[in-house]
């Protein structure tokens, strides 16, 4: 290899490093504007913090700011226990925190673990990453477990009635869904008659 071809490579070289630096600039600044975290302009607690000895902890692709997150009953009983709101500087593209329990996160009974994706709701506050704490790791107490199953006898149509933008969206959501169920059953009914006929 000559001295013209050795120049070559190396300027090859560091064409592709210089490449693969402007790259990772660019994923820096596209992860520093995308941070959903810094557009928060406060934590809207729907239940006291104090009763969770920890929550979970997600993030939901939500079409307002402001507004609660809309909640639809899921059915495995999850409770939401809080969300976050954004400032007037995000945009709606911009995923938003929500807290939510488990029925079973006050029934430990194995071990003190919380779940991974639990956090102090102590630790929780506008632009700060929930943490886990000593707090998380204990039992909950006999008042929180009161609390917490208070909380849990509301049914959950009861807590959608308490937000009622929430509430309306779910009705007009399950409608379509319960006339193709009753629609369903009205022809199982008929076809059974046809056999017995």
């Amino acid at each position: 290899m000559n001295e013209f071809e050795r120049a070559m490579r190396d300027l090859r070289r560091a064409e592709r490093r210089r490449a693969e630096q402007l790259e990772v600039k660019r994923l820096l600044e596209f992860y520093e504007n995308a941070n959903p975290l810094k557009y928060e302009a406060e934590i809207v607690w729907l239940h006291p913090p104090e009763i969770w000895p920890h929550v979970r902890e997600a993030y939901s692709w939500e079409c307002s700011r402001v507004r609660p997150i809309a909640w639809r009953g899921f059915s495995d009983g999850r409770v939401l226990v809080g969300y976050a709101t954004h400032n007037a500087e995000s945009s709606r593209e911009i995923p938003r925190r929500f807290f939510y329990v488990m029925p079973f996160d006050m029934d430990r009974p194995n071990n003190n673990y919380p779940p991974l994706e639990g956090v102090d709701p102590l630790s929780v506050a506008p632009t700060v990453r929930g943490r886990r704490t000593a707090r998380c790791y204990q039992l909950p107490t006999p008042e929180q477990r009161a609390a917490f199953e208070a909380i849990l006898a509301v049914p959950q149509a009861k807590r959608d009635a308490q937000r009622p933008a929430a509430a309306e969206r779910q009705r007009r959501h399950r409608a379509p869904e319960q006339k193709r169920r009753a629609h369903n059953a009205r022809r199982r009914a008929r076809r059974k008659e046809n056999l017995s006929a």
